[in-house]
């Protein structure tokens, strides 16, 4: 409880107390002297961490769900020192009367400990067996990609450092431990495969056995981030190649998404010229980015929309100037319009920065888009990071209530063994 790692702390027992958010959630607010270390990354970088077997552990989220699947990634991994989830995380510490602290920025150590390294890999990979994640080699896998009767998603467990530094084509991010926590964000059809890389085979077989316990099919990708991989996902053939071109020069387009040969539109447009195009009602800017954050800020006179929604908003009559997210919805929304009859399509060249680095105006509007709409978005959540004790309680009622709501069919979908 939070009571008791207070008493620790004051009696300054030997223990780590790790964040396995993500970095930004840590920023936020986290436990006093705790430090970042997401928990895709826990079973890589624990040793350099806590090098002492005799250090205690304490592993910490917001709630429940990342405090207990961190603290039993470690056991399950076979970390000798004692490990412990906090209750309740944050929102058990805000509850027990205890001061958060705001704005942190300790991490992990970036360089990873070469001393114990093939253990690590060791362990891992016997922890991915258990469950049935397999490590498959790049060949299969590009085998599978021309199956077309199958979903295969390529997804990098790494950090967002290590993808920008070193990306592999074809593989989108996905931070381990939010790929456990939040799959449906990057995994949306039902029993696909996925395919997990890594840079050195402890992360990804982690990450792939608790997606088998969840019921997914999971494999660890044997060549990780290697030139070996980039060979899997070529895209020469695809159709969607000539609509990437119309929407974003270096657009990170799926495969078999839809064929946009008779698609025909200029390429982006530059920040004037949309001013001019959007003076003169000959364009429409459709802003894709989270409900919230386009209320804070966007362009005079776009209007908000996510995929399912965007036909029905778009002008046909006009150019429809696309504004993506964090997660780049742009090809799969484009793919909406144009597969509705829509080719008039183009993006914001430099995005929304070069538009205010051109000193033209953004509009906030607290209130739209209204709150019935904006279903990416859950209100009574965010309260319980605003000092608010009622929503903190409600939330970890509605946490500790889920396991009631699913019946015998949904519970056999988890594959959970000790």
């Amino acid at each position: 409880t939070a009571t008791e790692l207070q008493a620790m702390r004051e009696a300054g027992e030997n223990m780590v107390i790790v964040d396995g958010r993500t970095p930004a959630e840590y920023r936020r607010m986290n436990i006093p002297d705790g430090i970042s270390c997401p928990n895709g990354e826990l079973a890589l970088r624990i040793h350099d961490i806590a090098p002492d077997p005799r250090t205690k552990i304490v592993v910490n989220c917001a709630g429940r769900t990342r405090s207990i699947i961190g603290a039993q990634t470690l056991i399950d991994f076979g970390v000798p020192n004692p490990v412990v989830a906090l209750e309740n995380g944050t929102q058990g510490w805000f509850l027990a009367g205890l001061e958060l602290e705001r704005g942190a920025s300790r991490s992990y150590p970036e360089a990873v400990s070469g001393a114990g390294l093939a253990e690590r890999r060791a362990s891992a990979r016997a922890f991915a067996r258990k469950h049935g994640a397999d490590v498959v080699s790049a060949a299969k896998v590009r085998a599978w990609r021309a199956d077309k009767t199958r979903t295969t998603y390529l997804l990098d467990v790494r950090t967002a450092e290590e993808h920008r530094t070193r990306s592999v084509a074809g593989f989108r991010h996905a931070p381990g431990g939010q790929l456990i926590q939040a799959t449906d964000q990057w995994v949306g059809v039902k029993g696909a495969r996925l395919v997990l890389l890594d840079g050195e085979l402890v992360r990804a077989p982690m990450v792939a056995g608790w997606l088998r316990q969840l019921g997914h099919e999971a494999y660890v990708l044997e060549e990780g981030a290697s030139p070996a991989a980039d060979a899997i996902a070529d895209t020469s053939g695809d159709g969607w190649k000539v609509s990437a071109r119309i929407v974003s020069g270096d657009a990170n387009v799926p495969e078999e998404v839809g064929d946009a040969e008779e698609v025909s539109a200029a390429g982006p447009m530059k920040p004037h010229e949309l001013a001019a195009a959007l003076s003169a009602g000959a364009a429409q800017v459709i802003d894709l980015r989270r409900s919230m954050e386009f209320r804070k800020g966007h362009i005079p006179g776009a209007i908000w929309s996510i995929r399912s929604r965007i036909v029905a908003a778009a002008d046909r009559d006009k150019t429809i100037v696309l504004i993506p997210g964090d997660m780049d919805e742009v090809p799969f929304a484009a793919m909406e319009l144009v597969e509705s009859g829509m080719g008039n399509l183009c993006d914001l060249a430099g995005g929304l920065k070069a538009w205010r680095d051109a000193g033209l105006p953004i509009e906030a509007t607290p209130n739209n888009p209204p709150d019935a709409d904006c279903i990416d978005f859950l209100f009574f959540t965010a309260r319980r990071h605003e000092n608010d004790a009622e929503a903190a309680r409600q939330y970890l009622a509605w946490e500790t209530g889920l396991l009631a709501q699913l019946d015998a069919q949904e519970r056999e979908v988890f594959r959970i063994s000790g």
